[in-house]
């Protein structure tokens, strides 16, 4: 068998019959070639009277505008020059054309060359849609390495391997770098999504060749999928501003929630959004707020009992010590739990009378929470409670979780320092954006 194998992959250069019906194999044992002429010249074979020939069914590389004649060759039905798109041409030979099949088998086939009268240039027939020009892979077999990234990263040399192992093929890095440039540039909508309206928008810094570069992110949190993404060097109030207003419309701004940079009160408010601060993010100022000056004051309390207790050893200061600040830590939890309690009211007419409460309770507050809420919360808390607004309750969230989770799923940690370079860094985040809708998708039909 492993003759006949050789024979129809180097010998035979039989087209497919396209009046077959089924996607199968020609056995011919005969001896004839069913396209070309058989003339004894062609039906001769170095393998014997009784060898297997196989005509190889490929009605799946050719569309509409193709056709193989009674010579096996494949030709237009309606010839066009590429170049000046002139229909008349003049029929001349043809090129032998190596193609990799599916299943890794290669085979020759012969494409008509044509030569323009009007611009005196050649061409030949382009397998449109199912194999790029200058190139032995099909794009179906190439995408492939697409669906491989979508899960998430993996070197070339490993997709190279997969390829070999499952399809008997050595494809270079070169052909699969560029069958992975899924998307042209650094910036990407998605003009098919109807915006609700109500947006998370956040920032993701990677660092490419020991500098920083910034993807921005928004995310529709009704539909629960992502909007826009852009990726640049800067991370600054015009590029944030400028990056949202080209990427929603004016009747789509209706609320968004972001983390609690100084910079998006005004670029929200000019933009016409209702601003929603990010709850969670709240609490992380808190406790990065009050950690210097828990350590401060561990410092100054283990320096007062060695004044104070000169028998002490250092290890029980540290131990006394650390207890202190443990139940400090314990104090403050405590209270911070009642006020994230607020934004687990049912209204926001509750809420509000929540936080009025908690003015007159804080005087009871730790003192190191009580300056910080004194200072950054109760002057402007009804930035973080819209979410219980009337108009948007249900709709808007109180956190950006959506977005982090969609941001880390699509570039983790861990992926972030292999690229080298920005278009690499983006064009995996668009890969990996793909096969996070699909699943997501394929999670809301079960």
């Amino acid at each position: 068998m492993e003759d006949k194998y050789l024979y129809m992959k180097t010998k035979n250069k039989c087209l497919p019959l396209l009046t077959l019906d089924g996607k199968q194999y020609i056995f011919n044992y005969s001896n004839s070639d069913p396209v070309r002429k058989n003339d004894e010249k062609s039906s001769k074979s170095k393998f014997g009277e009784n060898t297997v020939q196989f005509v190889l069914y490929l009605d799946g590389i050719l569309d509409e505008n193709c056709f193989i004649n009674k010579n096996g060759i494949i030709e237009y039905h309606d010839p066009h020059c590429k170049n000046c798109f002139s229909n008349d041409l003049i029929k001349k030979s043809f090129n032998n054309r190596k193609i990799y099949l599916e299943n890794g088998i290669s085979v020759t086939i012969k494409v008509k060359r044509y030569l323009c009268k009007k611009c005196r240039k050649y061409s030949q027939v382009r397998l449109n849609g199912i194999y790029e020009d200058y190139c032995n892979f099909s794009i179906k077999m190439k995408n492939k390495a697409v669906k491989l990234r979508i899960g998430g990263w993996d070197s070339l040399r490993n997709i190279t391997w997969a390829y070999n192992i499952f399809n008997g093929i050595k494809m270079s890095y070169e052909t699969i770098r560029r069958s992975l440039l899924i998307h042209d540039g650094l910036y990407y909508l998605n003009e098919d999504l109807k915006l609700s309206g109500y947006v998370a928008y956040d920032v993701q810094w990677i660092r490419i060749n020991k500098k920083w570069h910034y993807r921005h992110v928004l995310f529709d949190i009704v539909h629960r999928i992502p909007i826009a993404e852009l990726l640049v060097k800067k991370e600054d109030s015009k590029t944030t501003k400028n990056f949202i207003k080209n990427s929603i419309q004016p009747k789509d701004c209706i609320a968004i929630v972001t983390d609690l940079k100084p910079i998006y009160d005004k670029i929200m408010r000019e933009l016409g959004f209702v601003h929603q601060h990010c709850t969670f993010h709240l609490l992380l100022n808190i406790y990065d707020t009050i950690s210097p000056e828990l350590t401060k004051m561990r410092k100054e309390f283990e320096q007062d009992l060695k004044n104070r207790e000169l028998n002490l050893s250092d290890n029980e200061i540290k131990e006394k010590s650390k207890q202190f600040i443990n139940n400090y830590k314990s104090e403050i939890n405590e209270y911070l739990s009642l006020i994230y309690h607020l934004f687990k009211q049912q209204t926001y007419d509750k809420s509000i009378q929540y936080v009025n409460l908690l003015k007159r309770e804080s005087i009871n507050f730790p003192k190191l929470l009580k300056e910080h809420m004194d200072e950054k919360f109760f002057p402007e808390y009804k930035k973080f409670i819209h979410f219980l607004e009337k108009t948007h309750k249900g709709k808007l969230d109180n956190t950006n979780n959506q977005i982090e989770n969609y941001i880390g799923n699509t570039m983790p940690r861990a992926q972030k320092k292999k690229f080298r370079t920005m278009e690499g860094v983006f064009n995996q985040i668009i890969l990996q954006k793909n096969g996070w809708i699909e699943k997501r998708n394929q999670e809301l039909t079960f």
